[in-house]
Parts: structure tokens; C-alpha cells; sequence
């Protein structure tokens, strides 16, 4: 469903259907990324239940949106943030004062376990 306020925008419910795939689909589509990275590019990111949870439990949260960023070492790295269902990221930009929100209350969590570093073992790896 189109959100009037914003043309070609997307409603959400937190009930859209994923696009699964099976594991020797996963393999090649990572293989083919890993074919054509740097070395030392990042592979994979972990978050945690405990962090997936509390976004989700950020008021009118319906899903979670992963972004793609470069960190000031230029290092790649993916941060979520909460969605509500007309689409918007649920994050505070600044505090009553005006100031940029501290980390870890800005509802935008960065993954601090990127691997390579923080890898899965050799028999659970894409």
C-alpha cells in the first residue's frame, strides 16, 4: 500500500514475507561477493537478539532497515534502525537541548562484530 504523504513509499505491518533462500543459493550469491572484494573487506556483520529486540520494541516498530556505511577508518560497516509502517526510520536526532544524541540512545545501533575477526566456524560459513 502507497503512503499518500510520500509517493512511491511503502506501508508496512511487520508481516511482508521474505525472500528465502536455500543454503547452496546463499553460498553462491556470497561467493560471488566474495570473489569481487577487497581483501580485508568485510564478509559478514553479527547483532545480537538482546539489540534485534530492543529495536523491535522501539514504539510503532515494525520491522528493522540494515544500512551500508564507511566508518571514519573507511572500514565498511551495517547499522539498523527501527521502521514503523509508514516506512520511516524511528530514531531521535538530538536531545531537548539540541545535541546530537549520545550512541546507543539514538535507536541506531552499529554492529561491533564484523568479520573478518568475529567469523563463523568453517562448517556454518556462507
Amino acid at each position: 500500500m502507497e503512503n499518500a504523504n510520500y509517493p512511491n513509499s511503502i506501508m508496512f505491518n511487520g508481516k511482508e514475507p521474505a525472500r528465502y533462500l536455500s543454503v547452496s543459493q546463499a553460498k553462491r550469491n556470497t561467493k560471488l561477493y566474495h570473489c569481487n572484494r577487497k581483501k580485508g573487506d568485510v564478509k559478514a556483520h553479527y547483532f545480537s537478539e538482546d539489540v534485534i529486540n530492543r529495536l523491535l520494541k522501539e514504539k510503532g516498530a515494525v520491522g528493522i532497515r540494515v544500512y551500508y556505511a564507511l566508518n571514519e577508518n573507511r572500514d565498511m560497516e551495517a547499522f539498523l534502525v527501527a521502521v514503523d509502517s509508514s516506512g520511516r526510520n524511528l530514531f531521535t536526532n538530538t536531545s531537548a537541548d539540541g545535541k546530537d544524541m549520545p550512541s546507543g540512545r539514538s535507536g541506531i545501533v552499529a554492529s561491533n562484530d564484523p568479520c573478518p575477526n568475529h567469523c563463523p566456524p568453517p562448517d556454518s560459513t556462507l
